[in-house]
């Protein structure tokens, strides 16, 4: 998760209601209820880097975003996920041996954030491969991203956008996905 969201870690005595997985191993949602207030919340548990592999991430996505070739060109491709998902594992192979100080389970993480923050929705990713919610909404900076669950309705999520261009950059990225599905 960028710094630009936070998942936000519930507070007070929680009880489990439900959990099911988004992308295992990756990505689950826990729905809890505050036993004291009796409020229901979407948790997302989402797999974190570490210090040192947020900043092999970062140097990763450098180094994709400078070989993977111009959008114009890929819009040529077809299958343009599964050619983008192809070379992102080329490219995390390739250059695995400069990054000798990160355990080899870090790099099925890294995988995962590319897919998510490359391919996907970035930090909503998890949340649009829920089959159980059927909206989604952020009434802004510093708040919740709220979600209408088939089963709890509308409920808040842990995920909040923490500043405006965070924020802006989600609305660029939904039109995005929206041209590019339609294509």
């Amino acid at each position: 998760m960028s710094l630009d969201f936070q998942l936000i870690q519930p507070i007070g005595q929680l009880k489990e209601l439900e959990k099911y997985p988004l992308y295992e191993p990756f990505a689950y949602a826990t729905i809890v209820q505050d036993e004291r207030t009796g409020d229901i919340m979407y948790y997302l548990e989402e797999i974190t880097l570490d210090p040192t592999e947020q900043q092999v991430y970062k140097e990763l996505v450098r180094i994709v975003m400078l070989e993977l070739p111009p959008p114009e060109e890929l819009m040529k491709m077809g299958d343009v996920k599964n050619y983008l998902l192809n070379e992102l594992k080329k490219i995390v192979g390739r250059y695995r041996r400069l990054f000798r100080n990160v355990p080899p389970s870090s790099f099925a993480k890294f995988l995962y954030y590319m897919e998510r923050d490359l391919l996907g929705y970035g930090p909503i990713d998890a949340l649009m491969r829920d089959e159980n919610i059927e909206d989604i909404s952020c009434d802004g900076v510093g708040r919740p991203i709220y979600v209408f669950h088939r089963k709890y309705e509308s409920i808040p999520t842990n995920i909040v956008p923490m500043t405006d261009q965070a924020l802006d950059d989600l609305v660029v990225k939904l039109i995005h996905m929206s041209g590019s599905m339609s294509q």
